[in-house]
């Protein structure tokens, strides 16, 4: 309780601190990024600032990072150090800022910008918060957060219905699905770039079959057990009749323990989450939006869910696990025996009775109609 209200009076106080900074006038050309707070380079603000670098050359370009040396993304995008002099300039002058996970409470929004929130996950899968009572500080604290948000990406109705309006925002939702899909969606047949990206990993482009494991993260910290993965790899070895590869994809908030024997490719570090996906001919989570960015590609993917009890219990789910279109597995038995018994004709009528259910708005325009609705033409 203290906690939460010293945010606030922090919040305030560095308001005040900011006004000076309001004298400086809006640069109708300019647009600022930020992805995890500034932690990488990726999701849908990166293939938005993508997009921009290409058809937009009179557009300056910022990007917040916590460590601005780490990362090499070319002349044409400035960078900044996060919390910096220089970010809070460029936020409080750019006529578009755009993140994955919000912004700061202490900014103004400043007539005719733009704050739009991409947020970093599709579906209406996992609850947006834990299964608990907030307090009135709590409440405002997140309400001065949804209040920085000018316009909020939706990926689905279901997203807007469920995960959007289980908060206090209150502004414009923008249905034309995540950018980071426009991607998935127009390179998923193409096998000379997915050959490139492989090769950019270090991974060979023979008859290899890509396992991904990519389980979300706990928001307590606890740890889960990984399957037998000599198992599951014998199974898809037998089940696909290629030599199966793992590619280990914890979350990047969260360290997994290493306790299984098998080898497997570390891709914990590689910064586009979306090209993993694109390449992986498998699949493996619980229940991380990742799963539904997967669905659109339309190959096999199961849920291996040891915690399902306990996780929906702490955090809960908007609408049925077994409603969502994938296997669930709480053992390596169940996950091997579904994959035994897996049928992908079977699979791509259930993806697309979800795909209905939800009422989909990803599309391979969705940067274009995003921009559009921000009056970018």
């Amino acid at each position: 309780m203290i906690k939460d209200l010293l945010k606030i009076i922090a919040t305030y106080l560095i308001k005040v601190a900011l006004l000076p900074f309001y004298l400086f006038p809006i640069n109708s050309k300019k647009v600022f990024f930020m992805s995890y707070s500034g932690l990488q380079y990726s999701c849908n603000p990166k293939f938005i600032c993508d997009y921009f670098s290409s058809n937009y050359k009179d557009y300056e370009l910022v990007w917040a990072f916590v460590e601005p040396s780490q990362h090499q993304i070319g002349n044409r995008i400035r960078k900044v150090k996060y919390l910096s002099f220089a970010y809070l300039y460029h936020v409080i002058t750019s006529q578009y800022c755009i993140s994955n996970t919000g912004f700061n409470r202490f900014f103004i929004i400043r007539k005719s910008q733009r704050f739009v929130q991409t947020w970093h996950g599709g579906g209406a899968y996992k609850r947006r918060s834990l299964n608990e009572v907030r307090s009135s500080i709590q409440i405002l604290l997140d309400k001065m957060h949804d209040d920085m948000i000018t316009d909020f990406v939706s990926s689905s109705q279901y997203f807007t219905d469920f995960f959007i309006k289980d908060s206090v925002y209150m502004n414009n939702i923008l249905n034309t699905g995540m950018p980071r899909n426009e991607f998935l969606l127009e390179n998923k047949n193409n096998e000379r770039f997915i050959n490139e990206i492989k090769q950019s990993i270090g991974l060979s482009i023979d008859d290899s079959f890509y396992i991904l494991y990519a389980p979300t993260w706990r928001d307590d910290g606890s740890v889960y057990p990984f399957p037998d993965f000599d198992f599951i790899l014998q199974t898809v070895r037998y089940k696909f009749g290629k030599e199966p590869i793992l590619l280990l994809r914890s979350h990047h908030f969260q360290n997994l323990v290493n306790n299984f024997t098998c080898k497997f490719v570390d891709v914990r570090a590689y910064p586009d989450m979306q090209k993993l996906l694109l390449i992986s001919d498998m699949l493996i989570s619980d229940y991380s939006s990742c799963i539904w960015d997967y669905s659109l590609l339309e190959k096999p993917c199961f849920l291996y869910a040891p915690d399902l009890k306990y996780y929906e219990d702490m955090r809960g789910f908007y609408t049925p696990i077994k409603s969502w279109g994938f296997d669930v597995c709480q053992t390596t038995d169940e996950l091997g025996l579904a994959i035994q018994g897996f049928s992908l004709e079977q699979y791509k009528v259930k993806i697309k009775q979800m795909h209905n259910e939800f009422k989909s708005f990803e599309n391979p325009n969705s940067t274009s109609m995003l921009l559009t609705s921000l009056g970018i033409n």
